[in-house]
């Protein structure tokens, strides 16, 4: 019989330390606002392998309650149970000196202003060991040393040194934000890696910790309905992705996904679905009995009283400021959406877009090589730069002909059914194919006999760069060119710590970098696919991918960091000329896989006339 008894404290205690501290990140994170709410304007970070200092000019804490401090549940931030609905400090739960104490080693030294002399005491699990007096200014040192030395299978499984120091960075950067009145400085292995001046505007933080093309192409907004005030900055809708996104709730980092998708979604309204995330840094002031910010022991995650007033206030503020900018919205798309009453009066029926969307809402279902989670469609490269030709006279299915078509069948009826699947046929029909025109700037439309061909241009360029990159990549063959002048890029010290982790995957893909000053590199060379103005797209494309996945974590990493190469050079589309599409169906032909693009979508598909002749009532 299994016999229920209380666990040791021992057990407890690495338990609870355990849902706190799982990184040395979480130790920085806890100690900053520890500083923070004890008044400091000044803190100095240093991380090594075996240790993290942080060094501030807080209040300091009184010795006679040093001991206290590393207890479980005792803490100067909260007293009543009404306190926890008006939390206006960083911490409040009285646990993270007590756990971090649990799973390390801790050197404190501290002095009030009271104090003539400061403090030291060596702390291991909780417990003091060791006190003596020393010459100190007033402010707080706290020395962590040897984490999880006691829990040898988590320590194990840590990421390696550069791998936490970046997250780290990335850290400080984000508090170093919502903290401007605050100066802090981060030392890894004893070497400057950021520091930021207090005092300075927001405007001026931000380009000296993100530089300054980063900075200017950010829109200020400012807005204020009860029981919300927001200010900060967003990227305009043509802004570059650098995956950017700082979220302050009453100066708290959170991590909130109902406030990130309504931010999501007002871009989306404004530039179309299928765009990369925009860069933002918000700073939300809500009153505390609004926000519950004791939902998890790491403080990160927050619920709001009233969730749905919140998301709809977040959404406005963001349209708002969007559409008051100098942005002209309407050239950011790819095309305006037409109205029923623009279509000429000999093609417009009733329901339309119905019609359209159900008839290829049915193809989709029906496709046998149709990838259901495919990313959304991106734009199309300028493919006369591939193909040295002349201008030829140019073929186009008039859109208005096929909305016409469509609306001759009746609302929901299918397009077309049970396409078939491409063969080893089809390709050879493919080589003497004739080229009947294109449709809607996307598609090339060939005939053969009795089928008809339409190939997707995009997912068509797309596999062909895709295999080529691949195959130099893996051969060490990858073209690259060399600029005539260096291209200088301006990162954040996390996003340059991230390229010199990865330095040799990126000169492999085929980025030659040569390192600049504190927050610059330069590019030497790049891949031969990117196009003169996409040099900079792709290379974030690519450091971006790495950022949210770790290249060395995930298997066919080339794979995947290509086909992001891929994508990123692939950027408007464009109607081809028929040498242009003799040359492009030529090379897809000679591709290993010419059906399917590397996300798994189409790149063509079939229609055979006996279909087409159904539609229109012909057998």
């Amino acid at each position: 019989m299994n016999i229920i008894h209380k666990l040791d404290e021992n057990i407890i205690s690495k338990i609870a330390a355990g849902e706190i501290i799982t990184r040395p990140l979480n130790v920085v994170k806890e100690l900053v606002e520890n500083a923070l709410d004890a008044g400091a304007d000044e803190i100095i970070v240093s991380v090594d392998k075996n240790k993290v200092t942080v060094d501030d000019n807080g209040s300091g804490i009184d010795k006679a309650f040093i001991q206290s401090a590393f207890l479980r549940h005792y803490t100067s931030k909260i007293a009543t149970e009404d306190d926890l609905t008006n939390i206006a400090s960083l911490g409040f739960r009285g646990e993270a000196l007590f756990a971090i104490s649990t799973v390390s080693q801790i050197t404190l030294s501290t002095k009030t202003d009271r104090d003539q002399v400061g403090s030291r005491s060596v702390i291991v699990e909780g417990k003091i060991i060791s006190d003596e007096s020393i010459a100190k200014k007033t402010g707080t040192t706290l020395r962590v040393e040897n984490l999880f030395y006691n829990l040898p299978v988590r320590k194990k499984h840590l990421k390696d040194f550069d791998y936490e120091a970046r997250l780290i960075t990335e850290l400080i950067e984000h508090m170093a934000l919502t903290h401007p009145d605050c100066s802090f400085t981060l030392l890894v292995s004893d070497k400057q890696r950021l520091h930021t001046a207090k005092g300075k505007e927001m405007h001026v933080r931000i380009a000296e910790l993100y530089g300054k093309d980063f900075a200017a192409e950010l829109l200020p907004v400012s807005y204020e309905q009860l029981p919300l005030r927001l200010n900060g900055y967003l990227s305009d809708l043509s802004a570059k992705n650098r995956k950017i996104r700082v979220l302050s709730i009453n100066g708290r980092l959170v991590s909130s996904k109902p406030l990130q998708a309504a931010i999501k979604s007002a871009y989306e309204e404004l530039r179309g679905e299928g765009r990369e995330e925009a860069n933002y840094i918000l700073f939300i002031d809500l009153p505390y009995h609004m926000v519950d910010v004791n939902v998890h022991p790491t403080k990160e995650e927050v619920k709001f009283l009233n969730e749905s007033l919140i998301v709809l206030l977040i959404k406005n503020a963001i349209k708002t400021a969007l559409s008051q900018s100098k942005i002209n919205i309407a050239s950011m798309t790819k095309s305006a959406p037409r109205h029923d009453d623009e279509i000429p009066e000999s093609v417009a029926v009733p329901s339309v877009s119905t019609a359209v969307k159900n008839s290829f809402d049915n193809i989709n279902a029906e496709r046998p090589l149709a990838a259901k989670n495919a990313e959304k469609e991106e734009d199309f490269v300028q493919l006369s730069a591939l193909f040295d030709t002349a201008p030829q006279p140019k073929q186009t299915l008039p859109e208005e002909a096929a909305l016409s078509i469509v609306g001759r069948m009746g609302e929901g009826a299918p397009l077309f059914s049970n396409l078939s699947a491409i063969t080893k046929e089809d390709l050879q029909k493919l080589r003497y194919a004739k080229y009947a025109g294109h449709l809607f700037l996307r598609y090339i439309i060939l005939t053969h006999s009795d089928e008809m061909y339409i190939v997707d241009q995009h997912a068509a360029h797309e596999r062909i760069l895709y295999e080529n990159m691949l195959q130099g990549y893996l051969n060490n063959t990858l073209e690259r060119q060399l600029l005539l002048l260096p291209k200088k890029i301006s990162l954040s010290a996390s996003e340059l710590s991230l390229v010199i982790e990865n330095r040799d995957e990126l000169a492999r893909l085929g980025f030659e970098i040569s390192l600049g000053d504190l927050q610059t590199l330069h590019l030497l060379s790049m891949p031969v696919i990117a196009g003169e103005n996409q040099t900079e797209d792709m290379f974030f494309a690519i450091l971006n991918h790495i950022k949210e996945h770790s290249v060395k974590e995930f298997q066919n990493r080339s794979e995947t960091l290509i086909s992001r190469a891929c994508a990123a050079a692939v950027k408007s589309d464009k109607e081809l000329n028929q040498i242009e599409v003799d040359a492009l169906i030529d090379k897809l032909l000679h591709t290993d896989t010419p059906f399917i693009c590397p996300h798994g979508r189409d790149v063509i598909i079939k229609i055979e006339k006996s279909k087409i002749d159904k539609i229109f009532g012909r057998t």
